[in-house]
C-alpha cells in the first residue's frame, strides 16, 4: 500500500475553498475538493507489519492538541514562472503545522523510513501541471480570501490509483 499522512480538511472549510475557487481557469490536471489535504509526511510503499507500528507510533506520540489554520493565496513549484504544482498556502498556524509534521516524521523515521529531506512547505495541492507553465497569472493577480481550517486530528491515508486519477482511502484518523 502507498501510505501518507496529512490533515484532512472538515467539510465546510473544504466547500468555502472550492466555492472562492470555482469561476477560477486552474491550469493542469486539478485535483477534486474531495482530495485535497495538506500532506505531513508522503511515505509510500509499506506492508502491513510497518503500517500497524506507524498507527501505534502516531496514537502513542503527543502530538499537541488542536489548533486553527487559516489559508492564504496561491503559489507554486518549484517557482510560479515554471510551475509543475498549483497550491494553496497556509497563513495562520504554519508554525503547528510544521511542529505537527516534525513530531510526524520522528515516528515515521522510528517505522524505519528515512526522514524526508526537503524542508516543510504547508501547502493544497490544488493542480499538477504538465508540462510546466507560467501560472503568474495566478499567484500574483489572485486575491483569495483567507478560509479557516480547524485541525482536530490527522489521518493515515491510503493512495489509490485509479483510471480517472488517485483516490485516498482513510486507514485510520488520530485526534490530536
Amino acid at each position: 500500500m502507498k501510505v501518507f499522512v496529512a490533515v484532512d480538511l472538515p467539510d465546510e472549510p473544504r466547500a468555502a475553498l472550492a466555492a472562492t475557487l470555482a469561476d477560477l481557469d486552474l491550469p493542469g490536471k486539478v485535483a477534486p475538493p474531495e482530495n485535497w489535504h495538506i500532506t505531513l509526511r508522503y511515505i509510500g510503499a509499506m506492508d502491513e507489519v510497518a503500517i500497524d507500528r506507524l498507527l501505534a507510533g502516531l496514537d502513542e506520540t503527543e502530538l499537541g492538541g488542536p489548533f486553527t489554520l487559516r489559508t492564504a493565496g496561491l503559489g507554486a513549484f518549484p517557482r510560479p514562472e515554471r510551475a509543475t504544482v498549483l497550491w494553496v498556502g497556509v497563513l495562520h498556524g504554519s508554525d503547528r503545522l510544521e511542529a505537527l509534521s516534525d513530531l510526524v516524521q520522528d515516528v515515521v523515521e522510528d517505522v524505519g523510513f528515512d526522514r524526508e529531506d526537503r524542508p516543510f512547505v504547508g501547502h493544497l495541492t490544488l493542480a499538477r501541471i504538465r508540462p510546466p507553465e507560467d501560472v503568474r497569472r495566478l499567484t500574483v493577480d489572485v486575491e483569495l480570501p483567507s478560509i479557516s481550517v480547524p485541525v482536530e486530528s490527522i489521518t493515515v491515508f491510503e493512495s489509490i490509483q485509479r483510471a480517472g486519477g488517485p483516490e485516498y482511502a482513510p486507514i485510520e484518523h488520530i485526534e490530536l
